[in-house]
């Protein structure tokens, strides 16, 4: 009879811890992502070295917001280059 009681202790023990663990609020999602802005969003792209048929493209990745900063540092620096290239009279 003895043997039974103790053996019934841990099944009370669980039964009785169960409620509090059940009742522990779940973790809410991270309401972040959900809201996040795409445009921190990171972008992988290969870029080869100009000029090389033989050097392995290396992986260069960056979030979208500076991918557009890099599309448009370029974009000037070829807007004045042709700017300066059709004053010089050629």
């Amino acid at each position: 009879m003895r043997f039974k009681a103790l053996m019934l202790v841990p099944v009370a023990a669980a039964l009785l811890g169960a409620p509090a663990v059940a009742q522990t609020p779940a973790p809410a999602a991270a309401p972040a992502t959900a809201q996040a802005d795409p445009m921190d969003e990171v972008v992988c792209k290969r870029e080869g070295e100009t000029g090389s048929l033989v050097k392995k493209k290396k992986k260069v990745c960056a979030t979208r917001r500076q991918w557009e900063v890099v599309a448009s540092k370029s974009r000037e620096a070829l807007d004045q280059g042709q700017m300066s290239g059709s004053s010089s009279g050629q």
